[in-house]
């Protein structure tokens, strides 16, 4: 009965991850989560209602079409906080797959089957966040080298550097380029995964790459800076005109 009971409070508890999506004129989205935790699971072991066995398999199939029905689409408008906001709540999903998982361990015959069923359900929204997630981190990256290039071209054209330094600045420019081409390759890849834990350790990996550059493009920058200390404040200058825009 304490296992039925469980069960119940968890697949009671609507489990949805949603992303108000903006309009393209509006620059940010709010992320709602209101997935129980386990204490809250917990808290509603006295829940009246109980699903019986032959129930929860239903229910368990109703929850995943209202979890899918309510996952934001490709045209969602996200701002630079979600980033961090989806990965938080993947983080939370996970968790909860383990605590479904070990009451498996702990159970037999259809009641193991339903906790294995409603695991595999919220593992699946938790790699869905994770992509978000990812996709989110690549549109900033991308942002941000385009405004990091941008500044290195008006930097390189006021340098009065010597050819060292100006010799090492190129080379880590170059370098950058590589590994975002190497970043963004990675991405186009990735959706060719065939699971979905390939996809997000290639997503994860394109986004190592796309650092990489861009700390590339940084040190190139600081290289150049202190290469032209007479020009250090028209250098700021141009640092500071240019800010990353993400919608």
């Amino acid at each position: 009965m304490k296992t039925q009971i469980l069960l119940t409070a968890i697949l009671a508890l609507s489990i949805q991850v949603m992303v108000n999506g903006q309009t393209p004129g509006n620059q940010t989205g709010r992320i709602v989560r209101t997935l129980p935790t386990l204490g809250a699971i917990k808290a509603h072991t006295n829940a009246k209602t109980v699903v019986t066995k032959a129930e929860a398999p239903k229910a368990a199939e109703t929850q995943a079409s209202a979890i899918t029905s309510a996952s934001p689409q490709n045209n969602v408008y996200y701002n630079a906080g979600s980033y961090k906001e989806l990965l938080t709540q993947a983080e939370e999903l996970l968790s909860d797959v383990r605590i479904l998982r070990n009451e498996a361990e702990n159970n037999t015959g259809q009641e193991k089957e339903n906790y294995l069923k409603q695991a595999n359900i919220i593992y699946k929204q938790a790699e869905s966040n994770q992509v978000k997630a990812a996709e989110i981190a690549g549109k900033i990256n991308k942002e941000q080298y385009r405004i990091n290039k941008e500044n290195l071209i008006a930097i390189l054209a006021i340098s009065q550097a010597n050819a060292y330094s100006t010799n090492q600045a190129n080379e880590l420019i170059e370098n950058a380029v590589v590994n975002l081409r190497l970043g963004q390759e990675m991405r186009e890849e990735a959706y060719a995964m065939p699971t979905g834990a390939a996809k997000v350790g290639s997503l994860v990996n394109a986004e190592e790459k796309e650092a990489l550059a861009i700390n590339q493009q940084k040190k190139a920058v600081d290289i150049l800076k202190a290469a032209n200390p007479e020009l250090a404040s028209n250098i700021n200058n141009i640092l500071a005109g240019n800010t990353i825009a993400i919608r």
